[in-house]
């Protein structure tokens, strides 16, 4: 996680398959971001951040659910 200067990681996280996390975003220690879950530029995620949601801000607050059709398909 440390690899892209522009995010910084306090601790652990865990990511979910296809999570989207914006550049300059901040991690505390030991959240979780979901499965297809969209986390803003300059976000910081203070706690976990559910499946198939949007998330923004300082601290980082679920905005919106993403809709999706069975075949994960965003619409």
């Amino acid at each position: 996680m440390q690899k892209d200067p522009l995010s910084i990681c306090i601790g652990p996280i865990k990511s979910g398959k296809n999570a989207r996390i914006g550049a300059k975003q901040r991690d505390t220690s030991w959240v979780t971001i979901g499965e297809g879950a969209l986390v803003g530029a300059g976000s910081v995620v203070t706690c976990d951040i559910p499946p198939y949601t949007i998330a923004i801000g300082v601290p980082a607050k679920v905005v919106k659910k993403i809709e999706c059709d069975a075949n994960g398909v965003i619409f």
